[in-house]
């Protein structure tokens, strides 16, 4: 598949880093190239390891080095360059599942985003509900390692006004007429510890994030 698997990672997140390209390495269908973007890891030397797995796996490797500016620019940041018809930005700390890649594949023709399933906890989440149409409704369809053809990433990248980037990012792809379509088995491992984000986001932080889900599902202001 055309595709360029990325990650945008700062602070601690390098020690994932093997982990996550070891999972690349793995596939039944190769990606086109893999994207790290070091964003100011404390520990950049992970990243020469991840190269090594990928480059022995015949996985050709784009580096580069930015400026951590928020999640939004830390996520647009392994695709600046990208050439290939399709992107997908693996979250540092989670793993492909080996056929993640052969499963996108086999829809590509059908879509412009491809909604994946996950492993939680062992556990299956799917979203056979995802939808262009469901997306515009706000309702929560396309997990953050989600492919997408980067034609719309191009019109519309992860957006830089603060760092509640994930289901807007799919929803103004939505609003360019991007075709979404579900897979029906886990395609990640979606890792949850305490080094996320996501989990010392406040109350508050979550309910505002929310409310600008339902604001951008109904008009697109964010870029």
């Amino acid at each position: 598949m055309d595709i360029t698997v990325g990650t945008g990672c700062w602070g601690d997140y390098g020690k994932y880093l093997p982990e996550w390209a070891e999972s690349i390495a793995a596939q039944t269908v190769k990606p086109r190239y893999a994207s790290i973007a070091d964003a100011g890891l404390n520990e950049p030397g992970y990243i020469d390891k991840a190269a090594r797995i990928l480059e022995s796996a015949g996985v050709p490797v784009v580096l580069s080095r930015v400026t951590y500016e928020g999640f939004g620019s830390a996520r647009n940041a392994p695709f600046r360059s990208a050439t290939t018809e399709w992107g997908m930005h693996l979250d540092t700390d989670d793993t492909l599942l080996p056929d993640a890649i052969e499963t996108y594949m086999r829809l590509q023709d059908q879509a412009d985003v491809i909604a994946p399933g996950a492993l939680v906890d062992g556990k299956p989440q799917l979203f056979p509900h995802a939808s262009r149409e469901n997306v515009l409704r706000a309702k929560h369809c396309v997990l953050s390692c989600g492919a997408f053809r980067l034609r719309y990433w191009r019109q519309r990248p992860w957006h830089t006004r603060n760092d509640w980037i994930d289901t807007t990012f799919w929803i103004g792809l939505a609003h360019l007429g991007a075709r979404i379509v579900p897979v029906d088995k886990p395609t990640f491992v979606r890792r949850m510890h305490r080094d996320s984000v996501h989990s010392r986001w406040t109350r508050e932080e979550l309910r505002q994030a929310r409310q600008q889900v339902i604001a951008a599902a109904k008009e697109w202001t964010l870029n």
